[in-house]
């Protein structure tokens, strides 16, 4: 299984519409560049299998880190107070 089908299998279950469809290619893209994704996109009862709600194992999947944006401001306070 690539890694576009084994994303939209995390996500959504079933193959994406295409609303959903960008959800995917987004987490693909952070995933072939090792990003940092910051993402409020499942961070809502209403939307639990989005992108945070799925955060673990797209973290396992991909290698990358997915933050919400107050995490992502408090780790690049944590990294310019160390340098």
């Amino acid at each position: 299984m690539g890694t576009y089908a084994s994303v939209e299998a995390i996500l959504w279950g079933k193959a994406a519409d295409a609303n959903q469809a960008n959800d995917v290619e987004v987490v693909c893209e952070a995933i072939k560049w090792h990003a940092i994704l910051v993402t409020n996109d499942g961070d809502s009862k209403s939307q639990a299998r989005g992108i945070l709600g799925n955060r673990r194992k797209l973290q396992d999947l991909g290698g990358i880190q997915i933050l919400r944006p107050e995490e992502a401001v408090a780790f690049a306070r944590g990294k310019l107070s160390r340098s």
